[in-house]
């Protein structure tokens, strides 16, 4: 019988709408989590660390702290197996994904997407891995046409099919006083679960306005 595996999950998710859940996690971030757990422990290996980006875009690896953490416990030997449940979740910029890809690979460490049916560990995974990294960038490249089209509507005063305008009112909202609040002592800090409601702004948009005004830290995030 084989010895288990030291190994992590990675899991990612958008800065877009969200559903909470009772652990305080993004819906679908918790669901990849779950969905990574159960096939590691189908392969009887040990999850000893789990890497969460929350709220975080794959354009760029650079933007992915968790994600940049991973890669340097990879090099310190701490794991050899890593866990996504799709290969867009580890990323949307083909060059970035292949590099570590590439890295790992070295190390000795290998990555199963599991709902796309790709396990590094294996030859014919690799060569997948190289194709869905760019499919992966391809559809980040269409989504932000797509979005970029909206805009262009939106500034040039288009209606909608229905005849209504398009986007949504900005709403006023004090981004300093929520910088503040983000940078008293944690004991007094109000979470961003709190925030969102008392600013009746969901915590996806607080953080663009944070970025948007220049005062976003990914370290401390605020």
């Amino acid at each position: 019988m084989n010895e288990p595996t030291q190994s992590v999950i990675y899991a990612r998710v958008s800065p877009t709408k969200h559903i909470k859940t009772e652990n305080d996690l993004h819906q679908s971030l918790e669901e990849s989590i779950n969905i990574c757990k159960k096939d590691a422990e189908h392969e009887g290996n040990i999850i000893i660390k789990i890497y969460k980006d929350e709220y975080v875009s794959g354009k760029s690896s650079k933007d992915m702290p968790q994600f940049n953490k991973m890669l340097s416990d990879a090099k310190a030997g701490l794991f050899k197996r890593v866990y996504c449940r799709r290969v867009n979740r580890f990323g949307r910029n083909r060059k970035d994904m292949v590099s570590a890809e590439i890295l790992l690979s070295e190390l000795e460490v290998s990555i199963k997407f599991i709902e796309n049916g790709i396990d590094t560990a294996k030859p014919f995974g690799k060569s997948i891995m190289a194709i869905l990294a760019e499919l992966a960038e391809q559809e980040r490249n269409e989504i932000q046409e797509n979005t970029e089209r909206g805009r262009e509507r939106l500034r040039n005063g288009m209606p909608t099919r229905s005849g209504k305008p398009w986007g949504h009112p900005k709403k006023s909202i004090n981004i300093k006083s929520i910088r503040q609040l983000r940078m008293m002592p944690i004991r007094e800090r109000p979470t961003w679960k709190q925030l969102s409601k008392d600013y009746n702004i969901s915590i996806s948009g607080m953080i663009q306005r944070l970025k948007d005004a220049g005062y976003w830290d990914e370290e401390r995030d605020v």
